[in-house]
């Protein structure tokens, strides 16, 4: 009961917060994407044309940023085909809004994909013992082959004119990033989920991306929705900006 009370207390206070978000109750749209979106455009003063969506999973990343930035064009990419068919599903619903099946990475080609019965979790790199342990319902694991290719190519001309890259892959951001060095010198926001325990074989660290991203001009960063277990901080989102300062909240 008590859990029930604060997941209701949670949606209410973001609804009091954010009140445009009132029609998310309605038309079923991921209220927690929306607060980070809105937080992005109201709090830090973006506003942009096109957003990309990297491992777009089943599309409600994509609807949240259509209904915050809805002359925005999305692009949403995703290689796992149940996920991707009901991507399909969301971008029929949206006008300005392409999507692409396949998982990216630093080069072209084919690639092993890990893929999990919590598809959530599925990965170009292979889950640690610790994930399991710790996410016992992801211990069901196979292996597809999926085509790859850099986002740089993928993308290639488009002209973005202002854009948000969002990724969720599951501790191959670095790997993405590394074949993204063309475009991200168009990009002026990026949103990622980072682990902070080894989730992943190889995945980066925090230092890592950090040190990646400077390198391009993303010197200030915010740490947003945190997920603790217990003292342990398990992964946290972290949105890059532009700038000439660092700061974590």
């Amino acid at each position: 009961m008590r859990n029930i009370f604060q997941k209701v207390t949670k949606k209410l206070n973001t609804i009091i917060q954010y009140p445009e978000l009132i029609p998310t109750i309605f038309n079923k749209v991921n209220r927690g994407f929306c607060k980070d979106l809105l937080l992005i455009k109201k709090e830090l003063g973006f506003n942009f044309n096109t957003i990309i969506d990297v491992g777009a999973a089943v599309g409600e990343y994509s609807k949240a940023a259509h209904f915050i930035f809805p002359n925005a064009k999305i692009y949403a990419l995703e290689p796992i085909a149940d996920s991707f068919e009901k991507l399909e599903s969301v971008a029929s619903e949206i006008k300005n809004m392409q999507c692409f099946n396949l998982a990216l990475s630093d080069e072209e080609g084919e690639a092993e994909f890990h893929l999990n019965k919590f598809s959530f979790t599925s990965s170009l790199f292979k889950m640690t013992d610790t994930h399991k342990e710790m996410f016992p319902f992801t211990k069901n694991e196979t292996t597809v082959k999926v085509k790859t290719s850099k986002i740089d190519n993928v993308l290639k001309n488009v002209g973005l004119g202002g854009a948000l890259l969002k990724m969720d892959v599951q501790g191959a951001e670095l790997t993405v990033l590394k074949g993204a060095t063309n475009l991200l010198k168009e990009i002026d926001v990026i949103q990622l989920e980072v682990s902070f325990l080894n989730f992943y074989e190889g995945q980066p660290s925090v230092e890592d991306l950090i040190t990646f991203l400077r390198s391009f001009g993303f010197n200030a960063f915010l740490q947003v929705s945190p997920i603790f277990d217990k003292d342990k901080l398990l992964y946290s989102d972290f949105i890059f900006m532009r700038n000439n300062f660092s700061s974590i909240i």
